[in-house]
């Protein structure tokens, strides 16, 4: 039997969100389930003290001295040391909906102006997961996801 084209639509509309909406729920477990690791504890302090990130200001104090004597990487820092500081949990959200939406753009890009279809979804997700080198210490540690 054939699809109509409101059919076609009908599927696109409803398994896209379903299958982003299943990504966002393995994501989040994944991120609850993945603890502070090495450099979290080191980005809770304000650069070059050892006294903890007490407000966003530490933060900049910290990213000032970051820079004048590593360089580079500060945005990804100071997105660390932020999300640090407003607690794991706002990370988990966070980085949830950041790889869906990487998900999502990977398969938009793919597919220019035609709408993203669930297959599409579901080629990029399996791309991304298999050609990423270690995919936990990328996309679930605080400072992988941070920094790369």
């Amino acid at each position: 039997m054939k699809q109509t084209l409101q059919e076609k639509k009908s599927a696109i509309l409803l398994g896209t969100p379903l299958i982003l909406a299943v990504v966002f729920l393995v994501m989040l477990v994944f991120n609850i389930l993945t603890p502070l690791i090495s450099d979290d504890y080191t980005y809770l302090m304000t650069f070059p003290s050892t006294e903890p990130v007490r407000s966003i200001g530490d933060i900049f104090i910290s990213q000032y001295h970051h820079y004048m004597s590593w360089g580079g990487r500060t945005v990804g820092l100071f997105l660390e040391q932020l999300l640090l500081f407003l607690g794991k949990g706002v990370f988990n959200l966070v980085n949830a909906a950041s790889f869906c939406f990487l998900v999502w753009a990977t398969a938009k890009l793919a597919v220019g102006r035609q709408p993203v279809t669930p297959l599409m979804l579901l080629i990029s997700l399996g791309l991304l997961f298999h050609f990423n080198p270690c995919f936990g210490a990328v996309n679930l540690w605080i400072s992988g996801v941070s920094s790369y």
